[in-house]
């Protein structure tokens, strides 16, 4: 805005001049209209810049400022949202928002929850059903054990991931930042440079030249170049339930050459299709063993373990109380039940248990987990993954793209590979611990592959970490989710190939928008200097060139319409 002001100042000051001397040209029509240019500019990308997050914040605002929050078994009073502590419960009128993330105690109805899940049809929600704030309870009034609320919630991080990808700024953006302040630096040179000129051939034009020559040039295009197709990407993309959390993430994925997929709650939803007790130790019954199972996994974030504890909560079982809980990073979990030592996870004997089981019992693709007590087998529980909606799909796309793509899970081989040529993925790494998938990642990248990492639990965020750019979901453990740089607000994995579409579309936009720059410059500011253009084209002409190069950012936003 150096330049602009200079110019401004300029052209006003020798306009009041002339007016005082009666003599000379004035320039308040210039001024006038420059600005009106230039705030039109701004306005334009200032509605881009919050395209993307105007939903959500709308959302957010709408949601109930004051709750009924419950006292006692029959006392309520009424509190500010800011009050509402995990553990409250709290009522939820019909055809309202819920106000907070959480669990229905009472009630039963149906809940649109399409901004936050992506799901159109209204959602039946019973005693137990997970709710989300900013979702609409649509039938019958509800009461709901908050578990998280204000900037806790689901909807809450969503706009916060949006507006941080507008200010994480790619390294395209800094260096456009860069040139611009010293092309600001070098305008002033020849702005003084041009005085000079034309003093020694005609003094009567260093006014109009000088002014000419601040105003035609234009760093603000240069520094609009990169911020402008972002934040019309990120409006795009988050429209499809894909939030960039980080600017830079959108010129990587365009880069990324190598994909790699976690498989539990990334391929597969984490919900399970069946949880089955296929073998039993002598006197121990399966309600039992599922009790005990699901005792040692409350509270951990990976998918089976909250598939398990769903199965045990639908079969209406009471979980006996465990402690000194240990989580065994890719293998389980292990804790003190009823004063009995248990372990919960991945068979500790090299043969898996599969061949204990009745025939047929366990499907091919199914996760054995096992319940052991000092190292002697009680229970063996197969869990049957739902595969996630539109995986396939979107590993087809890849494929047909040319990428690399492996499946790393830390289900034993055989297994690993059945799910990865249910999905279409041609390799397969199995009994991958977290730091064997770090391995992975690193290894290729020595190979000079550009490695995305689609995860979701936490087990996956050394590697996402690691990765050069890492993709999870709004559901993923919170570690996982933190460190993505792309998140996925909804169920459907078509969205990555959206994602790499709109991502190669904005890094063409960007150089677009900078080669325009660039040469919009070099062809206007000498024209300036020869005094060939008047200070009031010198004004149409600058905002005209950051109108283009906001109008060219836009066509992103509308990028794709017909959808993934």
């Amino acid at each position: 805005d150096v330049p602009v002001v200079l110019g401004l100042w300029g052209a006003f000051a020798a306009s009041v001049a002339s007016v005082v001397r009666g003599t000379g040209p004035v320039y308040f029509d210039s001024v006038t209209m420059f600005l009106a240019l230039l705030l039109t500019a701004r306005l334009v990308e200032t509605g881009l810049r919050h395209r993307s997050t105007n939903a959500a914040d709308s959302l957010l605002e709408q949601l109930p400022a004051a709750v009924r929050r419950r006292t006692a078994p029959d006392g309520w009073e009424t509190v500010a949202i800011t009050r509402v502590r995990a553990g409250d419960v709290v009522q939820v009128p019909s055809a309202s928002l819920v106000p907070v993330d959480g669990t229905v105690l009472e009630g039963e109805s149906h809940a649109g929850e399409a901004l936050l899940t992506g799901e159109s049809a209204p959602v039946r929600k019973t005693v137990g059903s997970r709710v989300l704030a900013g979702s609409m309870n649509v039938d019958s009034p509800l009461l709901v054990r908050a578990e998280a609320a204000g900037q806790g919630t689901r909807i809450a991080q969503m706009v916060a991931l949006m507006n941080g990808a507008l200010v994480h700024k790619p390294q395209a953006a800094r260096l456009a930042d860069v040139a611009a302040r010293w092309f600001t630096v070098a305008l002033l040179g020849v702005a003084s440079a041009t005085a000079a000129l034309w003093w020694w051939l005609d003094a009567a034009r260093i006014v109009p030249a000088v002014i000419a020559v601040l105003v035609v040039s234009c760093p603000c295009a240069l520094s609009l170049a990169v911020p402008a197709a972002l934040a019309a990407a990120t409006a795009r993309l988050s429209r499809a339930g894909v939030l960039v959390a980080r600017g830079h993430a959108l010129d990587l994925v365009a880069a990324a050459d190598a994909w790699m997929f976690d498989k539990t709650g990334t391929i597969t939803t984490g919900q399970p299709e069946q949880v089955q007790v296929v073998w039993l130790q002598q006197g121990l019954t399966a309600a039992q063993a599922i009790a005990m199972a699901a005792a040692l996994e409350q509270g951990v974030q990976h998918p089976l373990a909250q598939a398990l504890t769903a199965q045990a909560r639908e079969l209406g079982l009471a979980l006996p109380e465990a402690s000194k809980l240990q989580v065994l990073q890719g293998e389980g979990v292990q804790g003190e039940v009823n004063g009995q030592g248990l372990r919960f996870g991945k068979p500790l004997l090299a043969r898996d248990g599969r061949d204990d089981a009745a025939p047929g019992a366990i499907p091919a693709d199914a996760t054995l987990l096992e319940l052991s007590r000092d190292g002697a087998r009680l229970a063996l529980i197969a869990v049957a993954e739902r595969l996630r909606p539109g995986a396939r799909e979107a590993v087809a796309w890849l494929e047909a793209d040319g990428a690399h793509l492996e499946l790393l899970s830390g289900d034993q081989i055989d297994r690993a590979q059945a799910w990865a040529q249910r999905v279409g993925i041609s390799m397969a790494r199995g009994g991958m611990l977290p730091e064997a998938k770090l391995a992975r990642v690193q290894a290729l990248q020595r190979e000079g592959l550009r490695v995305a990492m689609v995860g979701d639990g936490v087990n996956d965020a050394p590697t996402l970490a690691a990765a050069d750019v890492s993709v999870s979901f709004a559901s993923a453990a919170p570690i996982a989710r933190a460190g993505a740089d792309v998140v996925l607000a909804f169920d459907d994995m078509r969205a990555l190939s959206l994602l790499v579409r709109v991502s190669r579309q904005a890094r063409r936009v960007m150089r677009q928008n900078l080669a325009w720059a660039v040469l919009y410059n070099l062809v206007c500011v000498p024209l300036a200097v020869a005094g060939s253009i008047t200070p009031l084209w010198a004004a149409v002409g600058m905002s005209i060139s950051s109108l283009l190069v906001v109008l060219n950012s836009a066509r992103l936003a509308w990028f794709d319409k017909a959808g993934v």
